[in-house]
């Protein structure tokens, strides 16, 4: 067990400790590692977020931590792997789900302003991208239903956001991240060294065995653990209120 969550916890050590440590176990797993630093820390920031003045203080310790982080006094990062270092997407991430119950609905898609929001981040050297993704996906959640497929070329965005193969994909696509760079290194092995491909004769087959292995195992991961690990934390969730009732 202590193992296991030092392996969790791999993304959170700087490059001084464990050079490379993001990428030390599985390279796209630093972000499971930043994700388990947040379900630690995330009792205590629900438990100050429910307080008007514990969201002052939760606001003013992700300041400090994200200053602290850029300065470098929390050590080096090659990715933002520890949970002060991208705790302005969390922030980002925690008020859109907050306030999307609560925004206006929209009529129309604003094609306009996702226009400007793209020419102003081809001129900044496209350090707003995330958000610019970030803000165009909320106006489409916002958008009314029943004006969707109204307008031409939003309807095409929501075939291919809403369709069954975008559902489908979507249901796997974090499966799909964490396996394709273990799946590809394991058969670019395979095939140079146990078969000693050539370069060419590697590559087209990699192109036709990496897609459809690590859809295999995406489908896999899916079923024995996404799946299974949701049902299970929806049971924790239903018996939580009851629990508190009972001890109070």
């Amino acid at each position: 067990n202590i193992a296991a969550h030092l392996t969790m916890l791999h993304g959170a050590i700087p490059n001084e400790i464990l050079p490379a440590s993001q990428f030390m176990f599985v390279g796209p797993a630093w972000s499971i590692s930043l994700e388990w630093q947040f379900y630690i820390v995330a009792p205590a920031v629900i438990w100050f977020a429910a307080r008007q003045w514990g969201v002052a203080l939760l606001m003013a310790a992700t300041i400090v931590g994200l200053i602290a982080y850029n300065r470098g006094a929390l050590g080096g990062f090659v990715l933002p792997s520890i949970l002060f270092g991208a705790s302005q997407w969390f922030a980002v991430g925690i008020t859109t789900r907050m306030i999307i119950p609560l925004a206006p609905r929209l009529s129309r898609y604003p094609w306009e302003i996702i226009a400007v929001g793209l020419l102003l981040m081809v001129y900044s050297h496209g350090i707003f991208f995330p958000l610019l993704v970030w803000a165009a996906l909320v106006s489409y959640m916002l958008v009314e239903q029943a004006e969707k497929p109204k307008d031409f070329p939003f309807h095409v965005v929501a075939i291919l956001l809403d369709s069954k193969a975008a559902r489908y994909m979507g249901e796997r696509s974090y499966a799909v991240y964490i396996v394709h760079l273990p799946v590809i290194f394991v058969i670019v092995y395979i095939l140079r060294v146990v078969f000693g491909l050539g370069s060419l004769r590697l590559f087209e087959a990699s192109l036709i065995l990496a897609p459809l292995v690590i859809l295999i195992s995406s489908e896999i991961i899916h079923r024995a653990v996404e799946l299974p690990a949701t049902s299970f934390g929806r049971r924790l969730s239903r018996r939580a209120p009851q629990s508190a009732v009972r001890t109070n």
